[in-house]
């Protein structure tokens, strides 16, 4: 099954144009230039002449074999090197004698290289040394063991340097410091491979021999008919001994070209920097394993717009156009993990999150300065209860977040990428892929299945958009995506067919500021945030639709006035439209739907608004209106007397008055007349008493409040008063008492107890007021909520919830 599942990966890759990883012509790896005495790059390969040209320096490395029949070629599709070329050196090698005949000199080698087979010989040929007969020192990767990298120092002594977790591709960047000579044995040499280093054989003296150099061979074993096969990539030799810090620049810099995982922060591991100042990975977070990236910097000619890590390509970042680098110079975005491998979704690795389950491993990004969209692939397999699923609205998610405890986050919908189709196979991809744009310094990434669209972007700035999501998700929603593919807005009661149709637009309207408007009779915001909907289709003959409107905090408490009304509005026509109207006499004064259902929540911990039982689309904002009343309203109350209610109201002034209309409502949205009381003519000071009586209440909760009318036809409204009918008995009431004063008790739950998980009671903003830990089946304190009406959340342990409305009346 894995060498099936790596296959559907390398098809994958292939799907995918050449990736640019590296611009030829820079002067040295990483910058350090001093000591550079020969540099090999597999691009600079002359495969007719099976000789190997440096990049830098003047000896070309000669090709030999015990057999005719060996060949060694050059394969530029090799998707573990992140699309740069490797030598396939089977049954030949390379040699020249280019090192100077001096005891006292020192070396630091590098080598990008793998060992892909095994010698049907006893003798284990090397994958590189210097010197005689016996080739030392020189460096057998990938010897013994998996993790075992053999560095053999003279004819009689071998050391292994261990990684803790081995280069899951084969290629590892192994490099070699070493001095000769008696002036120089108290030196350590340093051995490394993949980054992670060692001090080994400090005090003995190494003997120097010649100076030959080997790939793949020694003088004593020429490779032949039996040898096994080597790749090679790039190979650099110093004539100094680099320091620590260079050392660590030169592996970063091969790192990145290469998308070949260092590990750094660890025991004997190095650093993640091409300058040996600026690190691009923080190794104090212990994310510090299978780290792979891209990024640009111009002076080292790197332009890496393709990486990926892991034993399969469990992560892939490239840039969103794979034929545009990376807008800013010297900037990166790395990924890495803590040294966990490619494991299928189970009830092991995963963890409970409202809405669903996500791996508990997790990955950490850093960005350095990349601004850009990027594209992130995951492997399918992993996904939690999404596996190889080609359902588009299948419930996986890529969740990033500030954190690594996954308390907030953003939730980015996956689709498959397709990889494989056959009239007689069934359709198979290997990756989940989606767009999206880092923040920058830290994050953390894993796979989820949620019922959740994702995190809304509330955006800061006027945005037009038309891409909606084919799915649907459980409460019924489509959204309106912006370019990260983030929600913009919700729309509910179109299906897919009658929403292609519809072919639906937004233009979101966003101001510096609230519209002001004051003439000193009245004072009126209009809420900065506009959200215009439009269809340029054709929508159902008799539709019921929603549509879910996204704000922060901020904007509502900035557009509300002190004692001013506040009103959620739909406004045919369009924003600038809206504006001008306001902007007139701060009214909106003409296509105004007066009869919206209008619900307050929040989706991801971003608030929100529904305007529900649409016909049709507008404009839709929120405006708060201050009016000086024709009368001094002293009191408006509401009582219940055998099953009707009694409304009663005294002023103690009344001014140009001409009528005081009772209005009623089911939900505090839309209002209907029940009730109208004419003002005598003339001016009063003397205080005044008015009563009337509702014949028919509704059943549950009933909201009343006056218009008050003046003579010039201007009106304003009061506050909202509630009246509770009671339903057949007490029991049949969800909350008990409601209204209350200082507790409520839940009846008939419509779950179990046990399945509940907690409480939340919201003001009619939104705002959260209250959370209680109590137990739901018993009381719930409220005692410290002010009088006003509440909506109270109940979220159960599986991730869904049920809303009642609360009364606080003290």
């Amino acid at each position: 099954m894995k060498s099936f599942i790596y296959l559907l990966s390398t098809l994958f890759m292939f799907c995918v144009s050449v990736r640019v990883g590296f611009t030829q012509g820079v002067g040295a790896p990483a910058g350090v230039s001093s000591g550079l005495f020969a540099w090999y790059d597999a691009a600079n390969f002359d495969v007719a002449a099976q000789r190997w040209p440096p990049k830098v320096g003047a000896t070309v490395l000669e090709s030999f074999s015990q057999t005719n029949a060996a060949y060694a070629r050059l394969n530029q599709y090799e998707d573990d090197l992140n699309r740069n070329f490797s030598i396939v050196m089977e049954g030949r090698g390379f040699r020249a004698e280019m090192l100077p005949n001096d005891p006292e000199a020192s070396y630091t080698i590098f080598a990008v290289c793998r060992r892909n087979s095994t010698s049907a010989g006893t003798y284990q040929q090397m994958s590189w040394g210097i010197g005689g007969l016996s080739a030392y020192p020189g460096v057998t990767v990938g010897e013994g063991s998996v993790q075992d990298n053999r560095f053999k120092i003279t004819n009689n002594r071998t050391v292994n340097v261990r990684e803790s977790r081995p280069s899951p591709k084969g290629f590892k960047i192994s490099s070699f410091t070493f001095s000769y000579g008696l002036n120089q044995r108290n030196l350590p040499k340093i051995a490394s491979i993949s980054g992670e280093s060692a001090a080994i054989d400090a005090g003995n003296t190494l003997a120097f021999n010649n100076g030959w150099v080997y790939i793949n061979a020694n003088a004593a074993f020429p490779p032949g008919e039996f040898e096994q096969r080597h790749e090679f990539a790039e190979f650099i030799i110093y004539n100094r001994r680099l320091s620590d810090a260079e050392r660590q620049r030169v592996e970063t810099y091969l790192s990145l070209r290469y998308s070949l995982p260092l590990t750094v922060g660890i025991a004997g591991g190095g650093r993640y920097t091409l300058n040996g100042t600026n690190d691009l990975w923080d190794q104090t977070r212990a994310f510090n394993h299978h780290i792979v990236g891209i990024g640009r910097n111009d002076a080292l000619g790197l332009d890496i717009r393709h990486s990926w890590g892991g034993v399969y390509p469990e992560v892939l970042l490239e840039t969103r156009d794979p034929n545009t680098r990376i807008s800013t110079d010297n900037a990166f975005l790395l990924i890495g993990d803590k040294g966990t491998y490619h494991e299928y979704a189970n009830e092991t690795n995963t963890v409970a999150m409202p809405g669903g389950k996500r791996l508990k491993r997790i990955w950490r990004v850093q960005n350095s300065g990349v601004s850009d969209s990027v594209q992130v692939f995951m492997a399918s397999l992993v996904a939690p209860e999404g596996g190889l699923s080609l359902d588009p609205c299948a419930p996986v998610r890529l969740l990033v977040s500030a954190d690594s405890t996954f308390a907030t986050y953003t939730a980015y919908p996956l689709t498959p990428a397709l990889i494989y189709e056959n009239p007689t196979t069934p359709t198979l991809f290997s990756s989940y892929r989606t767009i999206l744009r880092f923040s920058q310094g830290e994050s953390f990434v894993t796979l989820a299945a949620i019922n959740s669209p994702g995190t809304p972007a509330v955006a800061a700035a006027d945005v037009h958009a038309k891409q909606f999501t084919p799915c649907v998700d459980e409460e019924g929603f489509s959204y309106l995506l912006n370019a990260d593919g983030r929600p913009l807005i919700g729309i509910k009661g179109l299906t897919g067919e009658e929403l292609a149709k519809a072919k639906l637009e937004a233009d979101i309207r966003v101001l510096d500021e609230p519209a002001r408007f004051s003439n000193g009779a009245s004072t009126a915001t209009l809420m900065r945030r506009l959200v215009t909907v439009s269809s340029l289709g054709t929508l159902p003959s008799q539709p019921n639709m929603t549509v879910r409107y996204y704000f922060t905090p901020e904007e509502l408490t900035d557009a509300q006035l002190p004692d001013g009304t506040g009103t959620w509005f739909k406004k045919e026509g369009s924003a600038a439209a809206t504006l001008a109207d306001f902007a007139d006499d701060g009214k909106l004064t003409t296509g105004v739907t007066t009869n919206l259902l209008v619900v307050n929540g929040d989706q991801n911990g971003v608030s929100y608004v529904e305007f529900r039982r649409l016909t049709s689309f507008s404009t839709f904002g929120f405006t708060s209106s201050v009016t000086s009343l024709p009368v001094t309203l002293e009191s408006f109350g509401a009582n219940p007397e055998n099953g009707v209610t009694q409304l009663s109201w005294k002023t103690s002034s009344e001014v140009d008055a001409l009528s005081f209309e009772i209005q009623r409502s089911s939900d505090a949205a839309g209002w209907e007349p029940v009730g109208l009381v004419p003002v005598a003519a003339g001016d009063f000071t003397a205080p005044r008493n008015y009563s009337v009586t509702d014949h028919h209440p509704l059943k549950g909760i009933n909201y009343y409040r006056l218009k008050i009318t003046d003579r010039d036809g201007s009106f304003a409204l009061s506050k909202i008063v509630t009246v509770l009918h009671r339903l057949t008995s007490d029991e049949d009431a969800v909350l008990y008492p409601n209204p209350s004063k200082n507790s409520i008790l839940f009846r008939h739950l419509p779950v179990k107890p046990e399945l509940i998980d907690g409480i939340s009671i919201c003001d009619i903003n939104g705002r959260e007021a209250l959370r209680s830990g109590v137990n739901i089946s018993g009381e719930v304190d409220i005692s410290s909520l002010p009088t006003g009406i509440y909506m109270v959340r109940v979220t159960l342990k599986n991730g869904g919830q049920f809303t009642r409305k609360l009364i606080v009346d003290r």
